[in-house]
């Protein structure tokens, strides 16, 4: 740490102790335990570094330096991320939770704010549950006393603000909360009620429903059976949970179009762009390099008209995507759109990186570039995941036991879709790619450009891309087996409107697009080409 510490608050002794451990001006990045008792746990330069120091054979402490807060109104009057998580500490031991003891609180010459607590040793929920495939009966117990201690946080009048199952600690005497540097004290139940739903979403990978219903129901204080004010409350939770996934997958999609820990700029000549940082520029600008040569035993040829070129291309034991979209084949009113909207390639790194974020099957992006001119893209590139041996629902009549796999794989992926307010601007069957997976089969979206993410779709959102995808589905698959998926579907995503008039705007449409679907003896498409002919 830079400069000496000037204490406000703590234990004096624990201070001088602390000071004298930290007073190296450039600490090492490395484990130096054995010198002065000084672990470096984490560090993110210009934002945190965490420390566990060793004051002797029997204390340690957890020292957070956190970045000199930017002026505003509540730092001005000290209640910068540090006083707050000091004062929130203070109280809550006062009440008997489990939180770590606070020892000492100062300011570095430079403006940085250094909190020291107690060290509590043990490991986060995040890391045992991700240590087990399943929760076993015995963690039915740790799980009712986490949301004991959740609903004690919220009695106390405080909420987190960042709750989820790293920021809980399973210590030997029970689980311990942490990283408190955002809890407020707030009145009413939507902050309480954001908490949970945050928790739930967090665990909601690894914890069955009823793991995730025990948890909750324990966090807001109710004892089985459930009335119904209790069961409206999960239910309340349940959309705080839907509301938390969307806001992180929203997040870590606006991070994919910056420069950060996961992804880097890139320059190849002219042409910017952002890569993944575990690909090199260099491999990257190999990569397009070997897509622009002629096609030969490392390079074939998928697709190229006047609007694209997409490639594979075999190095290094790797195989690689390589769309190219050319600008010829784009009107000057598509051009000029995407100065507003962003080229091809940066809409299809977006959308791959997107919809990753909200768990569905999709090509992952690895590198993008584009060319402008006063403003405007002219020509753009990406490289994707190879994803290798399936095909696409247009052309994989016959290669699974039977149209039954088809049609759930593209239902499952469909209903994902929908429910995280994603619509795809041209969601044919050549652009759902299907692979067996393990017992089942799985669809993922290879064409990318045209995703977008909204908060809720419509129902002429949905009914349009319904359409789009059963007008591309060939006349193999069967109108039977087409309308159990649609009630299948209806059942997972209702519509607002009637189910039935919705169906049957997508059977008239589908026939309107005149594509692989010829309707056969669908009785609603009968009557829709008797219209159509009447008209």
């Amino acid at each position: 740490m830079t400069g000496a510490i000037r204490w406000q608050r703590g234990d004096r002794s624990l201070q001088a102790e602390l000071a004298a451990r930290l007073a190296d001006p450039s600490p090492p990045a490395v484990d130096v335990g054995d010198v002065r008792g000084v672990r470096i746990l984490f560090d993110r330069p210009g934002r945190r570094r965490l420390l566990k120091v060793a004051i002797d054979d029997t204390t340690s402490l957890f020292v957070k330096q956190i970045r000199a807060p930017r002026f505003s109104a509540v730092s001005a009057f000290g209640l910068d991320a540090a006083a707050r998580e000091w004062y929130a500490l203070s109280r809550l031991q006062r009440a008997g939770l489990a939180v770590a003891e606070p020892v000492a609180l100062g300011t570095l010459s430079n403006g940085d704010r250094v909190l020291a607590t107690r060290f509590v040793d043990g490991v986060t929920l995040r890391d045992r549950l991700e240590q087990v495939d399943r929760v076993p009966a015995e963690h039915h117990e740790m799980l009712g006393a986490i949301g004991r201690l959740v609903h004690g946080f919220h009695r106390a009048g405080f909420v987190h603000r960042d709750l989820h199952w790293g920021n809980i600690l399973l210590a030997k005497s029970g689980p311990v909360l942490l990283d408190l540097q955002a809890a407020l004290r707030l009145p009413g139940s939507v902050g309480r009620r954001r908490d949970l739903g945050s928790l739930d979403y967090s665990v909601s990978p690894r914890l069955s429903i009823a793991d995730r219903t025990r948890l909750c129901a324990a966090a807001l204080g109710f004892d089985r059976p459930f009335g119904e004010s209790e069961r409206r409350a999960l239910r309340a939770v349940g959309e705080a949970s839907l509301a938390a996934g969307r806001a992180h997958a929203a997040s870590r999609t606006r991070r994919s179009l910056r420069p950060g820990r996961q992804y880097a700029s890139i320059r190849i000549g002219r042409d910017r762009g952002l890569r993944r940082r575990e690909v090199s520029e260099s491999e990257v600008a190999q990569l397009f390099a070997a897509a622009a040569a002629e096609p030969g035993e490392q390079l074939q040829v998928l697709k190229s008209d006047a609007r694209a070129r997409v490639v594979r291309v075999s190095t290094a034991g790797h195989s690689r995507i390589v769309k190219e979209y050319r600008a010829a084949g784009r009107s000057w009113l598509r051009r000029g759109a995407d100065g507003f909207r962003g080229s091809p390639a940066r809409r299809a790194w977006l959308g791959g990186h997107g919809l990753l974020a909200r768990g569905i099957g999709s090509a992952l992006p690895i590198a993008f570039t584009e060319r402008r001119r006063f403003g405007l893209p002219l020509a753009s590139a990406i490289v994707l995941e190879d994803l290798g041996g399936g095909k696409t629902a247009d052309a994989c009549a016959g290669d699974f036991a039977d149209e039954s796999e088809v049609l759930r794989a593209i239902e499952r992926l469909v209903v994902a879709l929908h429910r995280r307010g994603v619509v795809h601007g041209d969601l044919k069957a050549s652009h759902v790619l299907l692979e067996r997976v393990g017992q089942r089969v799985v669809g993922r979206l290879i064409d990318l450009e045209g995703v977008r993410f909204r908060r809720r779709l419509s129902d002429r959102q949905r009914i349009h891309s319904l359409a789009q995808l059963n007008a591309s589905l060939p006349d193999e698959i069967s109108n039977a087996g087409r309308l159990q998926a649609f009630e299948r579907y209806t059942a997972a995503v209702p519509f607002r409107a009637e189910p039935s008039a919705c169906l049957r705007e997508i059977v008239a449409e589908s026939l309107r697009r005149r594509h692989r679907w010829t309707g056969g003896d669908c009785a609603l498409a009968a009557r829709e080409r008797t219209i159509i002919r009447e008209r």
